[in-house]
């Protein structure tokens, strides 16, 4: 009886384990009935191993814990290589002393600097969060950012059909590129629907530098079908800005010019630049 009152009630099985064995001192002598004793014993064992379990903590708050300590160890490494990714270190384009340099470099927006693109979104991003700029596009706005006169006669815009500009105006504005926003870094932005064409006038009345003077990266042809009849030179990049991509228009922009072309609407794909 004493051992399923403790199983009833386990706060008090301690308690009656304690009473249990006092009573089976008490009846204790050389002359006790083996069958009692084998009754007394059972129910010892069955308050002791109640009071064990009272001890114990419930198994859904052992569950709980246990999942936690995982959630806190997931978190632990995922910001631990986001810290080493955020760390890694950025490549600036290798250009022989001498080679010509854009005087405007012109990116688009969606899957050229940064994904995914604005039109697969509900609601307002948050730079870093719902959208992240491509290794290659951080390459390249870093190497723009340094101050050591290499890019002393060149400045940078945007020519994109993002279809909302406020949204994209506000994550450049977000976006830091060390210690300065992306939208410092681009001036010069043309950010709505319709034909390229119109964004790279713009551009040319905005900044007054000729067309053989730009270079544009893009991911889709159709734009850099528009833009080269222009004269613009132009590098597809199909799934977002490569160093590859930077690195290889910027080279092959310098060749273009020393053949003193006076014409420089061309693109030049991912395998064009590998090949040059």
């Amino acid at each position: 009886r004493t051992g399923r009152a403790a199983a009833d009630q386990p706060g008090t099985a301690a308690v009656d384990c304690a009473r249990a064995r006092a009573r089976l001192q008490s009846i204790w002598s050389p002359g006790t009935r083996w069958d009692s004793m084998r009754s007394m014993f059972g129910g010892l064992l069955l308050v002791c191993a109640s009071a064990a379990g009272a001890l114990q903590p419930p198994r859904n708050v052992a569950t709980g814990a246990a999942r936690a300590a995982r959630r806190r160890a997931t978190n632990a490494l995922a910001a631990k290589k986001s810290k080493q990714k955020g760390a890694r270190a950025s490549r600036r384009a290798s250009l022989p002393p001498d080679a010509a340099r854009p005087k405007l470099i012109v990116f688009d927006l969606d899957n050229t600097l940064w994904t995914p693109e604005l039109y697969q979104l509900r609601k307002r991003p948050k730079a870093n969060k719902d959208i992240k700029l491509f290794d290659g596009a951080m390459d390249a706005l870093r190497d723009l950012a340094c101050d050591d006169g290499a890019w002393a006669g060149t400045r940078a815009a945007v020519a994109s059909r993002a279809t909302e500009d406020e949204w994209a105006e506000a994550l450049l504005r977000d976006f830091d590129v060390d210690g300065r926003s992306a939208a410092s870094l681009l001036p010069f932005r043309e950010i709505y629907a319709g034909n390229k064409k119109k964004h790279f006038q713009q551009l040319r009345e905005a900044s007054g530098v000729a067309y053989s003077d730009m270079i544009f990266f893009d991911d889709y042809t159709a734009n850099h079908g528009d833009v080269t009849q222009l004269g613009v030179m132009g590098v597809h990049n199909p799934r977002g800005l490569t160093f590859e991509h930077w690195e290889g228009g910027l080279r092959a922009f310098a060749r273009l010019k020393a053949q003193k072309t006076e014409f420089m609407g061309r693109m030049f794909t991912l395998s064009d630049l590998r090949e040059a």
